[in-house]
C-alpha cells in the first residue's frame, strides 16, 4: 500500500477527517498527521500509533500489545 492509498483510507474510515491536519508523506513507509488535536502514525504494516514528540503514546500494556500484534503480522507475511 502506497501513501496515497493511506491518505485514502484515513479520509474514508475517520468520523471528522476534515479534522486531519499536518499530513507528511516525506517517508515512503508511513503517513504522519494530526487528528483532533492528536499526532498519529499510520505504518507500512497498517497500524496507527499515537504519538508525543516522537515517543509511544499508550499504556505499556496496549503498546506492547499492539507491537506484538505489529510483528506477528509482518512474520506470517515473511513464513506464510
Amino acid at each position: 500500500m502506497n501513501n496515497g492509498e493511506r491518505i485514502e483510507i484515513l479520509i474514508r474510515a475517520l468520523p471528522y477527517s476534515s479534522q486531519i491536519k499536518n499530513i507528511d508523506v516525506s517517508d515512503a513507509n508511513m503517513v504522519t498527521f494530526t487528528w483532533r488535536g492528536t499526532d498519529y502514525v499510520y505504518s507500512n504494516v497498517g497500524f496507527i500509533e499515537e504519538r508525543s514528540g516522537g515517543l509511544l503514546m499508550g499504556s505499556d500494556k496496549s503498546i506492547l500489545i499492539d507491537k506484538l500484534i505489529e510483528q506477528s503480522k509482518i512474520l506470517s507475511n515473511v513464513y506464510p
